[in-house]
């Protein structure tokens, strides 16, 4: 998913967590529920038959990317929680 957004892919996800965080139904691609046939050949035909809608979405996605999702971002990320685990475990001790 993160992949394809980042090389301007119009989306189309499962709503399941992960997937939801990230992709906002009708800006960066559709959010389609579970087990629903229909509703994923809806979005897919969408996307085939609208190419504004494509590169729109696509645009979206790729800067939904950029704004957060960027290995520096994951990294900086995850350092805090590091950093906020050692602090609340050092307080304990004391």
């Amino acid at each position: 998913m993160l992949e394809a957004a980042s090389c301007g892919r119009a989306l189309i996800v499962t709503d399941v967590p992960g997937c939801r965080h990230f992709v906002r139904d009708g800006i960066e691609g559709f959010v389609v529920p579970p087990d629903d046939v229909e509703a994923l050949a809806a979005a897919m035909d969408q996307l085939a038959q609208n190419p504004e809608l494509r590169q729109m979405m696509g645009h979206a996605a790729r800067e939904r990317v950029l704004s957060g999702y960027t290995e520096q971002h994951v990294k900086v990320a995850v350092l805090n929680i590091y950093e906020t685990f050692l602090e609340t475990n050092s307080d304990e001790r004391r």
